[in-house]
Order: structure tokens, then C-alpha cells, then sequence
């Protein structure tokens, strides 16, 4: 009798899911005023900011850019290490999910592999935009050398989009209910998440941090306080991802929103902010004390500098407090506030990567030497603009796609509750 209930239950989700596939074939002709909207402005936009992209790829980064001798480290590599921040962050917090079943973060756990994959994909973008020789590009994958940090990144970054593109695919066939053995599928998820967490850690955070970090002639990169940045920094970014992502899906398509999630991502964002504001109150506390005069030449640059006001109001005021502000307020029944909390979190965590990146290569290298500059062009800009509507086109895209990428796996399908 009761195979016969899970037989009923199984062909009806199948009958369902048979007839999303078979809506999806007119995904055009189903989309709504507002998404069509969507793609046209998306469209437009890409047109107009692919012409400073043809002209990088036409004549070369410095034709196109502001980066110099002195500062050869500019926007891109600010945006590179955002992207990468909101990619490791988003799987992080998914695999609370599949490693240790936090119920709060199931709805939201394979947006947070989706995001994962793609916030990757556009950082390496991001990257691949600033290096000036692209010919020795597979050379970091040729050759290896077990004291470069570039070395193990480029590996550990494959390794890490492998796993995710596997948990992925299995979690939407789990729930999609394309799977016979739904219990060993869950067992490998479990395992990936595992394996893939230390790779996030060690492989993706870690060597990225160490390119900055192993670098003597910088002051505030050399040192082991900017791995440890970096995680935390990324937490604050996944958790502000997947609760914007949450909670605008809810706004715009009519998605169910879960009280629980709300208030568990708002949570978890809150206490990232404010390990990031501890973490910057000594990031200005140790070099004050110790009299660090190359790291407080820095540290001046960036408060009174040209550039003062990405650290006072877009990182400071913004990022941490109206965010935080917002948040308190949003709690688990409020979430216009809770989607604009998240929304000022991450564009605080754009002025943090940038006083990350630019600062330290504004202080000469040896004294008598001329001081770094660095500002922008509009090339820069709208490349910049390019990829993160890319970045928006391609992600709700494979949403549409593949619902169930953006519902929880107890909505999706009755019969494979637990």
C-alpha cells in the first residue's frame, strides 16, 4: 500500500515536471512584462558596453586602463577578488546545508552552487581582462612550482568548479526526482560539500589571499591578517548574495519566502559585519600602536586620500552601518529592509576590495621614488558594467531554465521529503 502511494506521488511529480519541460519550450512567449523588460534593457546595456571591450581586446591594457608600473593592479583585480569573495562565500553557506542539513539554508542552497560557478566564471573574466599577456596563460597550468601561490590557485580553482558543477547537477536531479537512489545521491552531496568546503578554505581563499600576502614590498598586504579578511569578508558576501537573491525572488516572481531564511542569512550577515568592523579596527589599531610608518602612510591614503570617501561612506557608513541598521530592523517579518541591508552589505564589500587592492601600491616602494596613482577610466567602468549584466543575464536565465535551481526541494516534490 505504501509503494503504491510513493508510486502515485512519483508519477504525479513526474507528470508535473513534464509539464514544466514542456512550458519551457515556449520560455520566450511566458515571460512577463517586467523579465522582458529585463532582457531588453540586459541586451542593450551588453551592446553598448561591448565596444570598450572589443577596444581591450583590440589595443591592449594599457591603452584601456589606468594601470601603470607603479600601480599594475587596478579595477579589475578590485572586482576579481569581489567576485571570487561572493563565489566562495555563496558555497559556504550552502554547504551548511548539505554537510550539516541546516533546514534555514535548503531553499536557497542551490542558488548559493549557481552563484558559486558563475561569480567564479566572471572573476576569472575579471582577470583574464587584466593580464597583459595572455599568450602565457596555460603556462600556469603547464608548469608547477610548489612556492607559487598562482601555482596551487589555478589547480584548486578547477578542482573547486568541478565540485560545484557536480553538486549541482545531482541536487537538480534529486529534486527533480531523475535519480534511483535519492538516498546515496544525498550521501555524495554530503561528501562533496565536505571535500569541497576545505578546497573553498584552503584552495580558493587561502592562495588567493597568499598572491597579496607573500608580497614584502606591500605594507598591509604582507602578513597573515589578509586570509583571514578574505574568509570572513566572503562570508559577508555569500550571505548577502543568496538573502538579496532570497528575498528578491519572492518580490518579483511570486516565490515562496521562507520567514526561516530570512532571518537566518540577516543573522549571519549581522555577524560578519561586525567581524568585519572588528577586523578593521585593528587593521588601523596595530600599525597606530606600533608606529608602522609605511603601513600608516597607507592607512592616511586611504582615509584622507583622493579616494577617502570608498573608505568613510561607501565601506564604513554603508557597509557596515546603515547595513547593519537595515538588518536589525528586517529580522525575519520585514523583508524590504532585510533586501536593502544586503544590497548596502554588498556594495560596502566594492569600497573593501578596492582599499584592499589600490592603497598599498599608491606608497612608493623605497623612499625617494615616485607615489602610485590610480583612477578609473571609463573603459574600465563599462567593462565593468558589461560583465556584471552578464553576470545578471546568465544567472536568471538558468534560473527560468531550471526552477528548481530556485526552489526548495520540499515545494519541488512531496515525495521526496525525508
Amino acid at each position: 500500500m505504501t509503494q503504491k502511494i510513493a508510486s502515485k506521488k512519483t508519477e504525479s511529480t513526474r507528470n508535473r515536471l513534464a509539464a514544466e519541460d514542456a512550458q519551457k519550450a515556449g520560455l520566450l512567449g511566458r515571460l512577463s512584462r517586467g523579465e522582458r523588460l529585463f532582457y531588453i534593457i540586459a541586451l542593450v546595456v551588453l551592446g553598448v558596453t561591448a565596444v570598450p571591450l572589443v577596444m581591450r581586446l583590440a589595443y591592449g591594457l594599457t591603452s584601456t586602463t589606468d594601470v601603470n608600473n607603479l600601480v599594475p593592479w587596478g579595477l579589475w583585480v578590485v572586482f576579481y577578488i569581489y567576485f571570487v569573495g561572493i563565489s566562495a562565500g555563496s558555497f559556504l553557506i550552502s554547504a551548511l546545508s548539505y554537510g550539516l542539513d541546516v533546514k534555514a539554508v535548503e531553499p536557497v542552497r542551490r542558488i548559493g552552487l549557481l552563484v558559486s560557478i558563475l561569480g567564479v566564471a566572471i572573476g576569472g573574466v575579471f582577470i583574464g581582462l587584466d593580464i597583459g599577456r595572455w599568450d602565457r596563460i596555460l603556462n600556469t597550468f603547464l608548469y608547477f612550482h610548489w612556492t607559487s601561490a598562482l601555482s596551487w590557485e589555478v589547480r584548486f580553482f578547477l578542482v573547486y568548479i568541478v565540485l560545484d558543477v557536480i553538486m549541482l547537477v545531482t541536487d537538480i536531479r534529486l529534486a527533480r526526482n531523475l535519480t534511483k537512489t535519492p538516498q546515496k545521491s544525498r550521501n555524495l552531496l554530503k561528501i562533496l560539500a565536505m571535500v569541497n568546503t576545505a578546497v573553498t578554505l584552503l584552495g580558493v581563499l587561502g592562495t588567493e589571499a597568499m598572491i597579496f600576502s607573500t608580497n614584502e614590498t606591500r605594507p598591509m598586504w604582507y602578513g597573515s591578517f589578509l586570509p583571514v579578511k578574505f574568509t570572513v569578508s566572503a562570508l559577508v558576501a555569500g550571505a548577502a548574495t543568496l538573502l538579496f537573491l532570497h528575498l528578491l525572488h519572492s518580490k518579483i516572481n511570486g516565490r515562496a519566502r521562507h520567514a526561516e531564511t530570512q532571518s537566518f542569512l540577516s543573522r549571519a550577515l549581522m555577524w560578519g559585519l561586525a567581524a568585519d568592523a572588528l577586523m578593521l579596527f585593528f587593521e588601523f589599531f596595530v600599525p597606530v600602536m606600533s608606529a608602522e610608518q609605511d603601513e600608516m602612510a597607507v592607512l592616511k591614503w586611504m582615509t584622507t586620500g583622493p579616494t577617502w570617501w570608498t573608505f568613510w561612506i561607501v565601506e564604513l557608513l554603508l557597509g557596515i552601518v546603515v547595513a547593519f541598521a537595515l538588518l536589525a530592523k528586517g529580522g525575519s517579518d520585514k523583508p524590504r529592509f532585510s533586501l536593502w541591508g544586503a544590497v548596502f552589505a554588498l556594495v560596502g564589500l566594492v569600497a573593501v576590495r578596492y582599499n584592499i587592492v589600490v592603497p598599498p601600491q599608491i606608497r612608493p616602494l623605497l623612499d625617494g621614488y615616485n607615489a602610485g596613482s590610480f583612477e578609473p577610466t571609463i573603459h574600465e567602468w563599462l567593462i565593468t558594467i558589461f560583465l556584471f549584466t552578464a553576470f545578471a543575464l546568465i544567472y536568471y536565465s538558468a534560473v527560468l531554465l531550471f526552477p528548481a535551481i530556485n526552489s526548495s526541494e520540499k515545494d519541488l516534490s512531496p515525495a521526496l521529503s525525508k
